[in-house]
């Protein structure tokens, strides 16, 4: 009989997000001779949960309080009964207690993974002294650290290269089978009773993370004031914004300008692909990211983007069109590319870029490189 693969995941909670969605992809690429084990740390039940269990994976609710020693002897002793080949954690640096433990419990190869190329938490003098102790920490007990931009690399690790065998850049895999559907772009524009000469503008993202966080990297801010604007200025110009908490902390703003059949909340939004499908551009101006899942599955539905210039889009989109990305909270660059792409074809159309994304993050080349990192050290 051939062996199973044990991998245990480690990631905060299963509410429903970027990274919690591209590992959902990865259960289901999985194949047989993978036993998968998804953690979840915050300790409580998310949205996803159920998706994991039917495609296979065990879920765990297991605390993990940063400077709790009952929730580490708790995380010890389950390694030590679970005895995995793999532990992965998703949680950058804070992921040096998992590694530790795995390391105490003779987990054979340990891996750290960064999906953001910044700090996600208010930065102090204390905080960034843990954060580094941390840092150094993942470095000692992890075999292997991946990301998924090099930007994440650069901002963790600066000397990254010095020891580049234990460095991996994988980028996101992503599902072929989302594309855009012009039957479901008619239904959907329907149901948000949208005129037929509408140029909706779209974005989808949370504001409030799992844990209950507001999360500024998104940059609703911004987006806010470039859809008030627009919508003030152009009768013909909509916008949909997408995402848990969007509604509830923006909606006051939203009713105070009486734009609120222009500018249309609908909260967290599943499948996200019934939107994206009644878009007709997708406006995307991250201050920070990992690598961008939204962006990507927008491009996969054929939406010319506007985009901010941070390093991680840089690497998720086309060479060609990096010198059209524009700074993160300059609103005038953003109504002027907006506007160019609703009244210029054939910028629509250089700003579209189906077949280039839908190569880069083919999941079979993609989730098979992940694979053979985690799989490396047990062959």
């Amino acid at each position: 009989m051939q062996k199973k693969y044990k991998i245990c995941f480690f990631l905060a909670g299963l509410v429903s997000g970027g990274l919690e969605n591209y590992l959902l992809r990865f259960v289901k690429y999985c194949p047989e001779d993978v036993d998968i084990c998804v953690v979840a740390k915050l300790g409580i039940v998310g949205d996803l949960d159920s998706a994991y269990a039917d495609c296979g994976a065990r879920v765990v609710h297991l605390k993990q309080a940063l400077f709790s020693f009952f929730d580490f002897l708790q995380l010890w002793k389950f390694l030590k009964e679970e005895k995995p080949d793999v532990v992965c954690d998703f949680s950058g640096n804070f992921g040096a207690r998992s590694l530790f433990a795995a390391w105490l419990t003779g987990v054979r190869t340990r891996i750290a993974s960064h999906r953001g190329a910044s700090n996600h938490f208010q930065e102090t003098p204390a905080r960034l002294f843990i954060n580094a102790l941390l840092n150094k920490a993942i470095e000692l007990f992890s075999t292997s650290i991946i990301a998924n931009s090099y930007a994440a690399l650069n901002f963790f690790h600066p000397k990254w290269k010095e020891n580049a065998k234990k460095f991996h850049v994988i980028y996101n895999g992503m599902d072929l089978s989302l594309k855009r559907d012009d039957t479901l772009r008619a239904c959907r524009r329907k149901a948000l009773k949208l005129p037929d000469a509408a140029f909706l503008v779209g974005h989808t993202g949370n504001l409030i993370s799992g844990s209950g966080d507001v999360r500024s990297p998104k940059n609703h801010r911004t987006i806010i004031e470039v859809a008030v604007r627009l919508c003030h200025e152009h009768p013909d110009i909509y916008f949909v914004l997408c995402g848990k908490g969007v509604d509830t902390i923006y909606r006051e703003r939203i009713c105070r300008e009486n734009l609120q059949d222009r500018i249309i909340l609908p909260g967290l939004c599943s499948p996200v692909t019934d939107y994206l499908c009644a878009m007709d551009a997708y406006y995307f101006p991250s201050i920070s990211e990992g690598q961008p899942n939204a962006l990507i599955e927008a491009m996969f539905c054929g939406l010319p983007i506007v985009a901010s210039n941070i390093e991680p889009i840089q690497e998720t989109i086309p060479p060609g069109l990096r010198e059209e990305l524009i700074p993160p909270c300059d609103i005038d660059s953003a109504c002027e590319k907006i506007l160019k792409l609703k009244n210029d074809s054939v910028y629509r159309q250089k700003m579209t870029c189906v077949e280039w994304s839908r190569n880069f993050f083919d999941p079979e080349k993609r989730y098979g490189e992940f694979l053979d990192v985690l799989r490396d050290q047990i062959r």
